[in-house]
């Protein structure tokens, strides 16, 4: 009965009409979470550059940008946000025509929003779960960098991980909380139905 939005997958940051900056995320995390939250009896809104969801209102973005405006447009009525997402971190001014290739170019790159920042000046007593990807494969400064981002934001608990796994059907995850550490080890589609699982506690 709860409202659960989702951010997933990649963005792409156009650098002319055919060309982006983007990364390798594959959204299969995001997706495995919102099939758990369907399954769990949630309201799904799905965010992310993929196909439509038969479970959940999907909401297709291309940028980094675009994905803060729809997170803020679903904002009203949402319990929580699980941020899965792993937008580019910068973008570049497109170029009106079409880039040659074969020719050396310069790109400068600006900052993306923050998606969970944004949300969290607006929306101060949302529930969020926040992602981290790092790639020392370190547990501990793994979860230094979660629990960072965890009292940062305010969230209930952050999902961290090493970026290799990205694109993976198997992972593990850490789900971080201020003192606790919970490890998971196994199918995707598992995690994202302990995610809800843990989330429907929060929520409780």
């Amino acid at each position: 009965g709860k409202r659960i939005s989702i951010t997933s997958g990649a963005t792409g940051e156009p650098v002319a009409r055919r060309r982006v900056v983007a990364n390798r995320a594959s959204g299969k995390t995001g997706r495995a979470v919102a099939s758990g939250c369907y399954v769990a009896g949630a309201d799904v809104v799905m965010i992310h550059d993929g196909p439509d969801l038969a479970y959940a209102t999907t909401e297709r973005v291309e940028t980094a940008a675009e994905m803060v405006d729809a997170v803020q447009t679903h904002g009203p009525g949402t319990d929580a946000l699980i941020a899965a997402e792993a937008s580019a971190d910068y973008t570049v001014e497109p170029s009106s025509e079409k880039i040659r290739s074969g020719v050396e170019q310069t790109l400068s790159l600006t900052p993306t929003p923050k998606l969970v920042d944004t949300v969290r000046e607006t929306h101060p007593d949302l529930h969020i779960v926040g992602f981290k990807a790092e790639t020392n494969g370190e547990d501990t400064a793994l979860i230094a960098h979660a629990r960072a981002l965890r009292e940062r934001v305010g969230m209930d608990f952050v999902v961290a991980n090493d970026a290799g796994v990205m694109g993976d059907e198997e992972t593990r995850a850490l789900i971080v909380r201020d003192q606790a550490v919970h490890e998971f080890t196994g199918a995707k589609d598992e995690l994202g139905a302990l995610i809800a699982e843990e989330l429907a506690t929060e929520l409780a």
